[in-house]
């Protein structure tokens, strides 16, 4: 491999990095879990889909729910809505924010700009990566925080 492509990898792989460790270097499977107690629904649910198995963040009574980092909005809405397809059930996504980040904001804006611009029925919640069980109270009783 020419020595120019050796760096632009070792960049990109940086930079990737760079973006995922500030997000308090937590998984998505930290907020599923996180977000989605058992009272709630079910993590990380197997779907068959053809010859594949295929795994839904959260799978509750009424929604199939995308779990994704905010720098992933555009992947959060297809995957919602394929999640929906597979279900039958209404498509929802939780996107997992750094508070106060303005690109953060910038892109749920986006998101929800897009959502509403094609009139996708797809719910959407903020989670803050420094939110707790404790903080989460607003979901565990029912009452989700801003959606559209």
């Amino acid at each position: 491999m020419p020595h120019y492509k050796k760096l632009l990898l070792s960049l990109g792989l940086l930079v990737l990095s760079a973006v995922q460790g500030a997000y308090a270097g937590n998984t998505e499977r930290y907020y599923q879990e996180l977000w989605c107690t058992p009272d709630i629904g079910r993590v990380e649910v197997p779907w068959p889909v053809g010859d594949s198995i295929k795994r839904i963040d959260c799978l509750t009574p009424d929604f199939a729910i995308e779990f994704d980092f905010a720098y992933k909005w555009y992947e959060a809405v297809t995957q919602a809505l394929y999640y929906s397809e597979l279900t039958t059930l209404r498509p929802a996504i939780v996107l997992i924010m750094r508070r106060g980040n303005k690109s953060d904001a910038a892109k749920w804006k986006a998101m929800n700009d897009l959502i509403l611009k094609f009139h996708m029925p797809i719910n959407t919640y903020k989670m803050y990566t420094d939110e707790t069980a404790a903080t989460l109270r607003h979901y565990l009783q029912g009452q989700p925080n801003e959606s559209n």
